[in-house]
């Protein structure tokens, strides 16, 4: 059977080119490498910039509909203000927006008494990103990843197919989107911070610490929610694979797995 590169990669097998996952959000490069108007033809642009650059595994649009250009350009007007005075860029194809990290914090005693494991169900929550989400239980966490793919597939996916899920909140973002910029300088140092940052830890270790199919069996039960399904997982929470596999793939020397040592290599990936 022959893999693709992407599934050599997870698996550990050096394949002769390194995948790479690049998140493409350019329209004016878009426009200048390929000579076609991302604007006025979508996806006669995307289809010329994969022919260009295949490695890329770029998605096409479904349609050739022009897309609306934004007020913004890059010459003139590049910044624009709301009616509530906020200030926005272009971002993409799009414009910025905003949010009010920290909003139901308002003094240090309130941080100190939150506990990111007890009040799990962050879909609610105001903040960004993969925050707004159900973290209670691994089986929350495993329904919702599962649903990406087809039913079909059962608990095992097809012999040697690639796919991937990602996790973005590395452990800087958690308390910086929770509770805000200043809140999270003052508290940060505190030794009473220690235990929201170890809750921070355990949900990060039960959303995105997945390694690859095959490895999963010698892991610890709350790395498993994905593995379990023996399914290629890729951690995509700014971590690097090849430290992924270093550090979940083989327990440290002289022994079995610390709780001490996941605390600390789940630090390390996520930020």
């Amino acid at each position: 059977m022959t893999y693709s590169d992407r599934y050599l990669a997870f698996m550990g097998m050096a394949p002769k080119r390194i995948p790479h996952w690049e998140h493409w959000s350019c329209p004016d490069a878009e426009t200048y490498l390929t000579g076609i108007d991302y604007y006025e033809h979508p996806r006669l642009c995307r289809e010329r910039l994969r022919e260009l650059y295949p490695q890329l595994g770029l998605p096409i649009p479904e349609t050739d509909t022009p897309i609306p250009r934004p007020d913004l350009d890059l010459q003139g007007q590049s910044m624009s203000t709301d009616e509530e005075g906020l200030r926005h860029v272009r971002w993409g194809d799009k414009l910025t927006g905003h949010w009010d990290w920290g909003v139901r914090f308002h003094s240090l005693e309130e941080v100190f008494a939150f506990s990111p494991l007890e009040n799990a169900d962050f879909t609610d929550f105001p903040m960004v990103s993969d925050g707004k989400q159900d973290f209670r239980s691994e089986e929350a966490i495993y329904q919702r990843y599962r649903q990406r793919w087809p039913a079909e597939w059962g608990d095992k996916a097809p012999e040697g197919e690639a796919v991937s899920v990602g996790f973005y909140n590395t452990m800087f973002m958690w308390p910086l989107l929770t509770f805000g910029w200043e809140l999270f300088l003052e508290a940060c140092l505190d030794p009473r911070f220690e235990r929201i940052m170890d809750e921070f830890a355990e949900i990060n270790r039960l959303s995105c610490l997945c390694p690859a199919a095959g490895q999963f069996r010698h892991l610890p039960r709350r790395y498993r929610q994905l593995a379990r399904a023996d399914l290629l997982a890729e951690v995509d929470a700014q971590v690097h694979l090849s430290a992924l596999r270093g550090v979940l793939g083989h327990p440290p020397r002289g022994g079995q797995r610390s709780d001490l040592h996941d605390r600390r290599a789940c630090r390390c990936l996520c930020g």
